[in-house]
Protein backbone atom coordinates (compact mmCIF):
# COMPACT_ATOMS: atom_id res chain seq x y z
CA UNK A 1 0.00 0.00 0.00
CA UNK A 2 1.47 3.03 -0.86
CA UNK A 3 1.50 6.57 1.32
CA UNK A 4 -1.17 8.04 -0.29
CA UNK A 5 -3.83 4.67 0.05
CA UNK A 6 -2.36 4.80 3.64
CA UNK A 7 -3.17 8.48 4.60
CA UNK A 8 -6.43 10.02 2.60
CA UNK A 9 -5.17 13.75 3.90
CA UNK A 10 -1.80 13.05 1.68
CA UNK A 11 -4.63 12.73 -1.47
CA UNK A 12 -4.33 15.67 -3.58
CA UNK A 13 -1.00 17.36 -2.20
CA UNK A 14 1.59 16.48 -5.09
CA UNK A 15 0.13 17.85 -8.49
CA UNK A 16 1.48 17.92 -11.45
CA UNK A 17 -1.60 19.82 -13.77
CA UNK A 18 -4.39 21.68 -12.32
CA UNK A 19 -7.06 19.78 -10.38
CA UNK A 20 -9.91 19.51 -12.90
CA UNK A 21 -12.37 21.49 -10.82
CA UNK A 22 -9.93 24.42 -11.19
CA UNK A 23 -9.42 24.27 -14.77
CA UNK A 24 -13.25 24.03 -14.72
CA UNK A 25 -13.92 27.42 -13.07
CA UNK A 26 -10.55 29.52 -15.13
CA UNK A 27 -12.15 28.32 -18.22
CA UNK A 28 -15.81 29.78 -17.19
CA UNK A 29 -13.76 32.82 -16.17
CA UNK A 30 -11.96 32.81 -20.14
CA UNK A 31 -15.19 32.30 -21.62
CA UNK A 32 -17.08 34.92 -19.83
CA UNK A 33 -14.09 37.68 -20.06
CA UNK A 34 -12.67 36.68 -23.75
CA UNK A 35 -9.09 36.05 -22.68
CA UNK A 36 -7.01 32.81 -22.98
CA UNK A 37 -6.89 30.19 -20.70
CA UNK A 38 -3.25 30.98 -19.78
CA UNK A 39 -4.12 34.32 -19.21
CA UNK A 40 -6.58 33.61 -17.00
CA UNK A 41 -4.32 30.97 -15.30
CA UNK A 42 -1.32 33.68 -14.82
CA UNK A 43 -4.08 36.17 -13.05
CA UNK A 44 -5.24 32.86 -10.61
CA UNK A 45 -1.41 32.65 -9.18
CA UNK A 46 -1.18 36.38 -9.18
CA UNK A 47 -4.52 36.81 -7.31
CA UNK A 48 -3.42 33.95 -4.93
CA UNK A 49 -0.02 34.81 -4.54
CA UNK A 50 -1.52 38.55 -3.46
CA UNK A 51 -5.06 37.48 -1.37
CA UNK A 52 -3.17 34.16 0.32
CA UNK A 53 0.59 34.78 0.21
CA UNK A 54 0.82 31.35 -1.52
CA UNK A 55 3.99 31.54 -3.77
CA UNK A 56 3.98 27.35 -4.85
CA UNK A 57 0.04 26.33 -5.91
CA UNK A 58 1.02 22.86 -6.49
CA UNK A 59 1.65 21.98 -3.03
CA UNK A 60 -1.40 23.11 -1.55
CA UNK A 61 -4.33 20.63 -1.22
CA UNK A 62 -6.49 20.30 -4.07
CA UNK A 63 -10.07 21.43 -2.19
CA UNK A 64 -8.22 24.51 -0.99
CA UNK A 65 -7.17 25.29 -4.85
CA UNK A 66 -10.88 24.46 -6.30
CA UNK A 67 -12.24 26.76 -3.23
CA UNK A 68 -9.59 29.84 -4.41
CA UNK A 69 -10.37 29.25 -7.86
CA UNK A 70 -14.56 29.61 -7.10
CA UNK A 71 -13.38 33.10 -4.77
CA UNK A 72 -11.41 34.24 -7.87
CA UNK A 73 -14.51 33.51 -9.98
CA UNK A 74 -16.71 35.57 -8.30
CA UNK A 75 -13.73 38.02 -7.77
CA UNK A 76 -13.50 38.59 -11.50
CA UNK A 77 -17.26 38.37 -12.09
CA UNK A 78 -17.37 42.17 -13.15
CA UNK A 79 -14.01 42.72 -14.47
CA UNK A 80 -11.53 41.01 -16.95
CA UNK A 81 -8.43 38.98 -15.26
CA UNK A 82 -6.79 41.70 -16.74
CA UNK A 83 -7.77 44.75 -14.56
CA UNK A 84 -8.72 42.70 -11.66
Amino acid sequence: MSEEEKNPFKKGKKQDGWPEEVLKRLRMIAERTDESLDKVKEGYIKWIKTEYECEEWPGEDEDLLVDWAEAFLLSTRSSTVSSS
